[in-house]
């Protein structure tokens, strides 16, 4: 009791003590796990700067939006929007310590260069000038009355203004980057000066690399003593299979012989009775559209269709059919088909270009449109009259003239079938032969259409059953797959897949941003997986795709730094070799230029007429450095030993001419201008390379 009632007595205390431990627990877990840290929000940040996840995340989403959806699983967008924010951020950072700024007068100037501002009706004058009070006026109305389109202003117009620093940045850089006449004069000596030399060379290629051995530490001391080449980024091997969840033999001969009774008709019990269902051939034309709908996974289509437009692999068959003749099964595309004939006609297709004249008011009419409905009729009917005259300038009328989207095509809309096009154009051009030309009105406006040309077409009807995989099948695999997962846990990855008959595919070098594996395309959450902190080398997991199974295993982590011996041997080795290749053959080179002629193993030769230009020796390729020293030395003298690209050469020269002196060397000196001009990105490479970029896109994608 003693003991309880100073338990009592001392319980606030306690709770404190258990509070403290609770959130020291939570705290440490959180800490661990980047809950209270700076990056906790943020994707990254350069030179201090954060970029903020949540905005970050909204202009990802408007760059899938504007390629045509949102994959949120895709790192295109992701990586599009990092660089574009990492060079905003190095940029500013420049522009702000340069004090470099834009005026009011040229962000305007820079505005209207863009046709959406500059050539917009809403902000031109009664003369098609560009108006800025018309565009102050609109700014203002959109800034009381809509403050997402504001904002959304706002943030184009910072845009354009950091592209307008940037660009001022980088021209001031380039304008500061000058050459002289006497550099102009020099290039032109190192094109145009020749020489010519004899040259003894002792070959690399007379020592087989056979003969030479390089070791992993020699590797490693390479690598070490290279750092700046050899940097590695973190990486991850996995090994892997990936198994499709696909219709089984039996399920396709289960969708057989369905098609087959529906084919040629069969008895089915309903109502206590036997019922005689028809034959395919059999069910009268009026009854078609519904049996097509009651029996196949593909609704009836009563169009007419031109013979170019069926199933090439069936497309003879098809068209050619005899009326309520029946062709199938045929399987395309994932499902088992019959097709009976039921109709053809001439003209069923029809190809027609048309010249749309558009006014206010009219169905999709462009914001530039000024005319009125009658005007827009007056003017169809006066290019009517003149392509009537003249029939061959249809086309090119169209481009000029049209302000629908087919102008660029001259008007032309390509083959079209019964009821693809609205009904008053429609009925005309399947009313009227080839070649007629005429004035239709239709809510997007007037139209002077041209009928080019009819192909026959034929009306079929087409059952389709999808051949899925049935319940049985996708248990069964399943279960395969779990029991291949549970033994690759237990035993070797490979046998066992070997000894089950699935093939192992391996993904080597993956980054923490890459999505995609060899022939299973994006799989961004196995990357996830792999690069993840409680994954551990040789960790197998199962993951379920949207069309079967993937179960890898992780081979290899390398963690950013150098790189391993293996990965840099490959590049490192023949370094080395020629290295040593090269103290082989200085050893070898002893003596003066015609005592060397007599050691064993060295090529004598000749260079005629060779430049910086253009320094290829015979039996050699190209030896800058060679050349390079022979231009250096005079008439009649030897060389010392020269490093060469392909061999240890010596020298002497024969005789070196020197190109005459020009008038003026400009051409050259701006060769050497623009060299040095096209700097900018090479320049921004650079930047980005010294700058402190924390990049922490793989936690969030």
């Amino acid at each position: 009791m003693a003991v309880l009632a100073k338990i009592r007595q001392r319980s606030l205390f306690l709770i404190i003590v258990i509070a403290l431990a609770l959130f020291s627990f939570v705290l440490a877990d959180l800490i661990k796990s980047g809950g209270l840290g700076r990056n906790a929000n943020n994707v990254g940040s350069v030179n201090g700067e954060d970029i903020s996840y949540q905005d970050f995340r909204v202009m990802v989403d408007n760059v899938n939006k504007s390629m045509g959806g949102n994959n949120s699983s895709s790192i295109f967008a992701v990586n599009y929007v990092w660089n574009q924010q990492v060079r905003e951020k190095i940029v500013n950072n420049l522009t702000d310590n340069l004090g470099l700024s834009l005026s009011p007068e040229q962000l305007l100037e820079r505005l209207k260069q863009d046709p959406s501002i500059g050539q917009n009706q809403l902000f031109l004058n009664e003369n098609g000038e560009f108006d800025e009070a018309k565009l102050t006026q609109f700014l203002a109305s959109e800034m009381a009355t809509n403050s997402a389109q504001w904002n959304g202003w706002k943030k184009y117009e910072q845009q354009v203004e950091q592209k307008e620093l940037e660009k001022m940045y980088f021209n001031l850089i380039s304008s500061g980057i000058r050459a002289t006449s006497n550099e102009g004069k020099l290039k032109y000596k190192l094109d145009n000066d020749k020489v010519s030399f004899q040259y003894v060379v002792y070959p690399f290629s007379t020592i087989a690399d056979t003969t030479i051995t390089v070791s992993d530490q020699e590797i490693t001391a390479y690598i070490n003593k290279h750092k700046d080449d050899y940097e590695a980024d973190a990486s991850r091997d996995i090994k892997f299979i990936f198994v499709e969840e696909k219709p089984s033999t039996a399920d396709i001969e289960a969708v057989n012989q369905r098609i087959q009774k529906i084919m040629n008709g069969h008895e089915v019990f309903e109502d206590g009775k036997t019922i005689a269902k028809p034959a395919f051939k059999d069910v009268p034309a009026e009854q078609i559209a519904e049996f097509v709908n009651t029996n196949s996974d593909i609704k009836f289509d009563s169009s007419y269709v031109a013979k170019d437009k069926l199933p090439a692999a069936h497309q003879e068959q098809l068209f050619n059919l005899s009326k309520d003749t029946v062709y199938g099964p045929y399987e395309l595309d994932g499902y088992s088909y019959i097709t009976r004939k039921l109709n053809q006609k001439e003209g069923g297709q029809v190809k027609s270009s048309h010249i749309l004249v558009s006014y206010v008011g009219a169905q999709n009419a462009k914001p530039e449109i000024t005319r009125t409905k009658e005007e827009a009729k007056a003017k169809a009917e006066e290019l009517l009259a003149k392509v009537k005259k003249d029939p061959s300038s249809f086309t090119t009328t169209a481009v000029t003239e049209s302000d629908g989207p087919s102008a660029s095509k001259g008007g032309d809309l390509g083959f079209a079938a019964s009821g693809a096009m609205v009904p008053p154009y429609d009925t005309f051009i399947f009313n009227n032969p080839v070649g007629t030309l005429g004035v239709v009105e239709t809510d997007f406006g007037f139209h002077v259409v041209k009928v080019t040309d009819k192909q026959q077409a034929v009306q079929l009807a087409t059952i389709g059953l999808r051949i899925e995989t049935s319940e049985e099948t996708s248990n069964q695999l399943f279960n395969d797959i779990s029991n291949f997962e549970m033994k690759a846990n237990e035993g070797a990855f490979d046998t066992i897949a070997k000894q089950m008959n699935y093939d192992v595919k391996e993904a080597k070098k993956l980054k923490n941003l890459d999505e995609t594996l060899p022939d299973v395309g994006n799989q961004r959450e196995i990357v996830r997986w792999v690069f993840n902190e409680e994954t551990d080398l040789n960790d197998i997991k199962k993951f379920n795709l949207p069309k079967g199974y993937i179960i890898a295993q992780l081979t290899n982590i390398t963690e950013e730094g150098l790189q391993s011996v293996e990965d840099a041997k490959d590049k490192v080795k023949p370094l080395i070799i020629k290295e040593k290749k090269t103290a082989q053959a200085k050893a070898l080179m002893i003596g003066d230029f015609e005592a060397l002629k007599k050691v064993e193993g060295i090529k004598t030769g000749t260079a005629t007429n060779v430049s910086v230009a253009s320094p290829y020796i015979p039996s050699g390729g190209r030896e800058p450095k060679v050349v390079a020293h022979a231009l250096a030395l005079e008439k009649d003298k030897t060389s010392s030993i020269i490093d060469g690209d392909s061999g240890i050469y010596m020298i002497k020269v024969i005789s070196k001419e020197e190109a005459i002196d020009l008038p003026d060397y400009t051409s050259y000196t701006n060769k050497i201008k623009n060299e040095r001009g096209n700097i900018t990105e090479s320049l921004y490479k650079t930047l980005e390379k010294k700058a402190d970029i924390s990049d922490n896109r793989h936690l969030f994608y």
